[in-house]
């Protein structure tokens, strides 16, 4: 996950392909959480433990989203 996150804030400026980002501690949490649970056999499922970064048009609790339009800018999941 450090790989990734390095990786978005030297590439993110200069594309604004990530709008809203979780912080970088909880997703450090979350990724450890899944190292732990896959390594004990605990598998949720094929994506299970892999970094995703949905699509700005998906509602996403907890992220903001402006499903693509200015209009939403700022607007949260329900």
């Amino acid at each position: 996950m450090a790989i990734y996150l390095h990786r978005l804030d030297s590439a993110n400026p200069g594309l604004n392909a990530i709008v809203a980002q979780k912080d970088p501690q909880l997703l450090m949490e979350e990724a450890r959480r899944a190292d732990s649970d896959l390594a004990a056999g605990n598998v949720r499922g094929p994506l299970h433990g892999i970094p995703q970064a949905p699509k700005d048009l998906a509602s996403v609790k907890g992220l903001v989203s402006s499903q693509g339009s200015p209009l939403l800018a700022g607007g949260a999941a329900p």
